[in-house]
């Protein structure tokens, strides 16, 4: 495996950090928006799209 230099790990650490923080965040204050819940627990889940539709809801 190749090496990375400490800038790029420390980069990468980072936006992984910000990422979860964001998710924890979002998980304990979701919007008034409705399926919000179910949205967050089918995360990464491969799902058909409806018919004649999307997956995406906002």
């Amino acid at each position: 495996m190749d090496e990375v230099t400490r800038g790029t790990f420390l980069r990468a650490k980072q936006q992984v950090t910000v990422a979860l923080d964001l998710l924890n965040w979002l998980t304990g204050h979701p919007p008034a928006s409705p399926g919000w819940h179910r949205l967050i627990s089918t995360a990464g889940r491969q799902k058909d799209p409806p018919p004649g539709g999307s997956l995406n809801t906002f």
